[in-house]
């Protein structure tokens, strides 16, 4: 019944375009109708807090282009010891690690698990993938970080930490991902010399090369990728400064052109305040060991923040782990720690593209805040730009 009514509405909606064409230019057939265009909503961007039982905080595009100062949005809590790795897939649905003592798993949250997430503030998990065979190379133990390849293929860096940190990069096929259980994952073993250890990342530059941050920084071929060559990389980085201002890589990620960007965190506000480093696409495309020189130093800025109706100053770059470019090519830093007594987690702060074009100590864009009214933003480790709310 309501479908005929529907019809018939726009049957009389019909009819009286005809009447009106017919009346205004004495033919009698209508002119068509213009075309409205409907633009998707602007990404969000979403964060994975690692507090005491992590979070996964949501920031409307409408909420990023706010103020300096506290900033409410939706936080969802997960629930579960420990989570690492934040990322989406082609369809949108969200995926990243949870971690227990000694053992991992990989969840996928689909866009109707997604909604009821936001909806009732509960996770519903569409797949779960576990460790296959503990203690062998493939074990899947802590998930830190992981990204999606042109071809659907997740690759996942892990801490395999029963008998210390040993690091691996697993790669899961899209085929493996379609389904539940315990696939057993292709392993790249991450060598050991130079040191390895230390905040980890993966990044895909525009052409395809898998990237991998831990305390060096190692390049996969998009060629070594799709041949499932488990060998050593082709490239190996060893960035940033002697000095104490610009040390330990904590996040990387590649703008449009290919360049790559390294964020270096040197002990936030127990120590130097961290920085920012971007590396030429040209000075990319070397193998062996290699050592750059960045084009681009971003380095620590104080800035001015309300809270609560007051005024404290903070500094842009303190501990940064998280890196996120949006549309039109800002990029976004997410701060797992802030230098002042009483504020709680972190902060994500955004800087244009014309203040990182040069090198010095640009003021950013905008900062949010952990904000303890509204839960938005505890810790934050990984972020992206992802679909609107459901």
């Amino acid at each position: 019944m309501k479908t005929n009514r529907f019809y018939l509405v726009i049957a009389l909606l019909g009819a009286a375009v005809l009447i009106a064409s017919a009346s205004v230019t004495g033919s009698s057939y209508a002119q068509p109708l213009p075309k409205v265009l409907t633009k998707p909503p602007p990404p969000s961007l979403w964060v994975l807090n690692e507090t005491v039982g992590p979070s996964i905080s949501i920031f409307p595009a409408a909420r990023l282009k706010r103020k300096t100062g506290l900033v409410g949005s939706l936080g969802i809590t997960s629930g579960v010891p420990a989570a690492g790795g934040l990322t989406f897939d082609s369809n949108n649905d969200l995926w990243f690690g949870l971690c227990n003592t000694n053992s991992g798993y990989l969840v996928e949250l689909t866009r109707s698990a997604l909604l009821h997430m936001v909806l009732y503030g509960s996770v519903n998990f569409s797949t779960v993938i576990q460790d296959p065979v503990p203690l062998s190379p493939e074990y899947l133990s802590c998930p830190r970080a992981m990204q999606f390849d042109r071809a659907g293929n997740l690759w996942v860096e892990v801490d395999q930490t029963l008998f210390g940190p040993v690091p691996a990069l697993l790669e899961y096929t899209s085929a493996q991902l379609s389904a539940s259980g315990n696939p057993v994952p292709a392993v790249i073993q991450t060598p050991t010399v130079p040191l390895t250890y230390g905040p980890v990342a993966l990044a895909l530059d525009p052409a395809g090369n898998l990237w991998q941050s831990r305390g060096t920084i190692l390049e996969f071929t998009a060629a070594q990728l799709a041949a499932g060559v488990q060998t050593d990389p082709t490239q190996t980085l060893i960035v940033g400064d002697a000095g104490p201002a610009l040390n330990s890589p904590s996040s990387i990620t590649f703008d449009t052109l290919g360049n790559l960007w390294v964020t270096f965190d040197s002990g936030g506000t127990l120590g130097n305040t961290g920085g920012l480093e971007m590396f030429g696409a040209a000075d990319l495309n070397g193998s062996g060991t290699d050592t750059p020189t960045p084009a681009t130093t971003i380095n620590a800025a104080l800035f001015d923040a309300v809270l609560l109706g007051r005024h404290t100053v903070l500094r842009s770059l303190d501990s940064p782990d998280g890196l996120a470019f949006d549309s039109v090519g800002n990029l976004w830093i997410a701060n797992t720690l802030q230098p002042a007594a009483g504020l709680g987690g972190g902060s994500l702060v955004e800087f244009s593209a014309s203040e990182l074009s040069t090198s010095g100590s640009p003021v950013p864009v905008r900062a949010i805040l952990a904000n303890h009214l509204n839960t938005n933003l505890g810790v934050p480790h990984h972020i992206t730009f992802g679909p609107a709310l459901p």
